[in-house]
């Protein structure tokens, strides 16, 4: 019997900072994301494993781990799923089909 197991995961946007980028040190925009992993069987996702969020940068796309209040706030805004209006959340469709 063979039996086909691992691991997946799935990028939700949450929004987009401007942050100090550490690599290319630029202040540009970085979008946040949440990483939902889960543990699969036969391709099937099963049980929930878990939540990560990750800071990529816009210009240079270098990943980082946020830490301290900044993790607690992306968890915040994750959960609520509301952002405060000082940070900008991913265009709906109808604001990408105006011209």
């Amino acid at each position: 019997m063979l039996v086909i197991f691992g691991r997946r995961s799935k990028e939700v946007p949450v929004g987009q900072l401007v942050l100090l980028c550490t690599k290319c040190r630029r202040p540009v925009f970085h979008n946040a994301v949440a990483l939902k992993s889960c543990f699969t069987l036969f391709f099937v996702p099963l049980i929930p494993m878990g939540t990560r969020f990750l800071v990529k940068c816009g210009v240079c796309g270098y990943r980082t781990k946020p830490s301290g209040s900044l993790r607690n706030q992306l968890a915040t805004w994750h959960q609520s799923g509301t952002v405060p209006p000082g940070i900008q959340q991913k265009p709906s469709p109808d604001a990408l089909a105006t011209k």
